[in-house]
């Protein structure tokens, strides 16, 4: 097996309710959490189609953020945590594995104020 890309999540967290901004976002993406998580509220999301690579997820994941209605904009702004989460899984193999993310991208992530993490999945 060899390692490779596997999705990006975007992760936020907020002391408020997040369920506006996962009721917007919709068929868009699938949401794999929303509701507590440790003192504070938590939504998880990943991109619908998942053959997309990691500039593409995050352009994708901009351009909702940037279609939200006022009041979920303002919840998103004052979520203590926008997270965009690329994950990886670890192969066997000694091939390195290389994702670029592009300027507009990057740019599209500052511009919402989110930051990158980067997972290694242990090897299967």
């Amino acid at each position: 097996m060899t390692t490779h890309y596997l999705n990006t999540d975007l992760e936020i967290e907020s002391a408020d309710d997040l369920t506006p901004i996962v009721e917007e976002f919709g068929e868009d993406v699938i949401c794999l959490h929303n509701g507590p998580w440790g003192a504070h509220q938590r939504a998880a999301f990943e991109v619908a189609a998942l053959s997309m690579d990691v500039s593409s997820c995050i352009r994708h994941f901009c351009a909702l953020v940037q279609g939200l209605g006022p009041e979920s904009r303002n919840l998103w702004d004052n979520c203590t945590r926008r997270t965009f989460n690329i994950g990886f899984e670890a192969g066997h193999d000694r091939e390195n594995c290389e994702q670029s993310i592009d300027h507009d991208a990057l740019e599209q992530a500052v511009a919402i104020r989110a930051r990158l993490a980067i997972t290694v999945y242990p090897a299967k």
